[in-house]
């Protein structure tokens, strides 16, 4: 795969229990969009720095599809991504940023399930966080 670099706006759709994840990350600077989907992965070996954190943070593996197979002829999946931050959260790795700018909960969350998101996410006391995506790939690990 060739090193690239995408950035733009990303829309992640939680499950309650935070246990996975399903999005989208649009308006990137090539006009395409990307699937994202997490699910909670293992520690890292490398150590982190456990005392800057209240109890062990989440780590998820992140999978980027690009549906178009314009920029990646392959998934690219990104372990170890550091999720700090509770509902209104931040993902971070050397490959992957991602900021929350705003939260969606509540009824609000559930009409834009309803209209952007697979149907299984429905009325599962979802969160829909809305944000800066940045994948960079010249930082494969």
């Amino acid at each position: 795969m060739h090193p690239f670099k995408l950035s733009g706006i990303a829309f992640l759709c939680f499950l309650e229990d935070d246990s996975k994840f399903q999005g989208i990350l649009a308006a990137t600077d090539n006009g395409l969009k990307y699937g994202i989907a997490g699910t909670i992965g293992e520690l890292p070996s490398e150590s982190f720095n456990e005392c800057c954190f209240d109890g062990l943070p989440t780590f998820y593996d992140v999978t980027v599809a690009d549906n178009s197979g314009f920029m990646m002829e392959e998934e690219l999946v990104v372990k170890h991504v550091m999720r700090i931050g509770g509902d209104n959260c931040s993902l971070t790795c050397d490959q992957l940023q991602f900021d929350t700018k705003e939260l969606l909960v509540g009824q609000q969350a559930e009409s834009y399930i309803a209209k952007y998101f697979p149907e299984r996410f429905c009325n599962q006391n979802c969160y829909v966080c809305i944000g800066d995506m940045t994948v960079d790939t010249e930082h494969r690990l």
